[in-house]
């Protein structure tokens, strides 16, 4: 059997509902990226996000108008 590349790309089929497939075209087009790396950027932030609230963190929003609101993970 083979060594398989542990830290290499792993390709995976998913289904994305139209509006979870339109969210991520639209990161793609607005940052000027592909596809892959906008939703590689999304589950990486969603991550980041995870983690700071399972550490008891916050995370806050200012609004322009300088007032916080704070940002409720589902």
């Amino acid at each position: 059997m083979a060594d398989e590349n542990t830290n290499g790309p792993v390709k995976v089929t998913v289904n994305l509902s139209r509006e979870a497939y339109d969210a991520v075209k639209k990161l793609a087009e607005d940052t000027g990226s592909t596809f892959t790396t906008a939703l590689h950027k999304a589950i990486s932030t969603e991550q980041f996000l995870r983690q700071k609230v399972q550490n008891d963190a916050t995370i806050l929003v200012q609004e322009k108008d300088k007032t916080l609101k704070e940002v409720v993970l589902r």
